[in-house]
């Protein structure tokens, strides 16, 4: 595994970027449930808006993508960042948005996103309970990322989990590349 890198970010988004996130909070965005995230661990609940599904998961049936709002959202959002964190990539792997709530669980179990080299952006899209960290796992130590509305947080192939929120809500993209 490559040496860990985080970049964190707080001013990257564009207005445009900040009005369809308003979007993503109405009743208009639709989201899905499933039973449990792809730590492994069953019975984590979380509700999803998938984009693209994982190039691991997806049958050659299936179409690449599942949403209307890669190419002008997502593709915006993950350009502006890379832009200007001088971050260069040839391909999006994945994005979904992520609603996860109060479910009487205090994490998801430890993963990564892909068995293979890649970058992965967090894109914080709302104030939510500020201990529900990205905790970041690299050999024994382990990095508290504080979530923050429009805050993206980008870093190398990791192990890493989400500590669910208490109280209201916490929504999320994630994005994942190479």
């Amino acid at each position: 595994m490559e040496t860990l890198k985080i970049i964190e970010d707080k001013n990257f988004l564009s207005k445009t970027n900040k009005k369809f996130i308003k979007h993503v909070f109405s009743s208009f965005f639709p989201f899905f449930y499933h039973k449990s995230t792809d730590s492994g661990i069953k019975d984590d609940p979380y509700l999803a808006h998938i984009v693209i599904k994982r190039p691991e998961m997806r049958k050659k049936t299936e179409p690449y993508l599942n949403s209307p709002h890669y190419y002008k959202d997502v593709v915006d959002i993950l350009n502006n960042f890379t832009r200007k964190n001088n971050i260069t990539y040839k391909e999006i792997l994945r994005a979904s948005f992520n609603f996860s709530y109060a479910n009487g669980k205090k994490t998801c179990g430890w993963h990564t996103d892909h068995d293979f080299p890649h970058w992965q952006l967090i894109v914080y899209l709302n104030d939510c309970d500020k201990d529900s960290f990205t905790v970041l796992k690299e050999n024994n130590k382990t990095i508290n990322i504080k979530p923050a509305k429009y805050k993206g947080v980008c870093f190398t192939r990791v192990k890493h989990r989400m500590i669910f929120p208490k109280q209201k809500e916490r929504v999320i993209l994630v994005i994942t590349f190479r």
